[in-house]
C-alpha cells in the first residue's frame, strides 16, 4: 500500500513518475496477483480481505470461490447436471426411428458454446447409437435435426417438464 501511496502523492505533485517507484509498482501488482492466484485459507473460505505486509506490499486472502456467470449483466447461461435427467432420457426410445436403448444427446445449438462444456442437461433427447454417432459426425447438427423434420429442443423441454415438473434445478 505505500507504494501506491507514494504513485498517488507522484500523480497529484504532477511529477514524473520515477524508475523506482514504477518498479516498486510492478512488484507490488504482481505481488497481488501471484498471491490472488495462489489457493486461499480453507478457514477464510467465505471472505476475501485484502492485508499489509510489513514491506507494503499487498497481500489477499483469495479462497478462490466458484462464480455464478450466470447472475453478471453479461453473464454465462448456467450449465444444469442431472445425472437422473440423463438417465430418464436415455430410458426413452430414439426421436428419430422409435429404438431403445437409446443414449441421451446433448443439443449442441441450444445453448452458446463454452470450451470444453456441454450445453446443459435440460438440453438433452434420446438418440439411438446409429444416429446419434450420425448426429455427432454432421457438421451442420440444425440442419440435420431440419432433415429429419424433428423439433430437437421442443423435444428436450417435454422431456425435462415431464421429469421435473418444469422446474429448473439449483445447479
Amino acid at each position: 500500500m505505500q507504494t501506491v501511496r507514494a504513485l498517488n502523492r507522484h500523480l497529484r505533485s504532477r511529477a514524473p513518475v520515477s524508475g523506482a517507484l514504477a518498479q516498486d509498482l510492478v512488484a507490488h501488482l504482481k505481488a497481488c496477483a501471484v498471491s490472488l492466484a495462489q489457493p486461499g485459507d480453507k478457514a477464510d473460505a467465505s471472505r476475501v480481505e485484502p492485508s499489509e505486509l510489513s514491506n507494503g506490499q499487498c497481500a489477499w486472502k483469495a479462497p478462490h470461490l466458484k462464480v455464478d456467470k450466470s447472475t453478471l449483466r453479461f453473464g454465462e447461461p448456467k450449465r444444469i447436471r442431472s445425472k437422473e435427467h440423463l438417465r430418464f432420457v436415455a430410458q426413452q426410445p430414439c426421436l428419430i426411428c422409435g429404438r431403445k436403448p437409446s443414449q441421451a444427446h446433448h443439443v449442441r445449438f441450444a445453448q452458446t458454446r463454452d470450451l470444453a462444456l456441454k450445453v446443459s442437461d435440460e438440453f438433452t433427447v434420446p438418440l439411438c447409437a446409429t444416429y446419434h454417432g450420425e448426429n455427432h459426425r454432421t457438421g451442420d447438427e440444425r440442419r440435420w435435426w431440419q432433415e429429419k423434420k424433428v423439433d430437437p429442443l421442443e423435444a428436450a423441454q417435454d422431456l425435462w417438464s415431464a421429469r421435473t415438473g418444469g422446474q429448473r434445478s439449483a445447479g
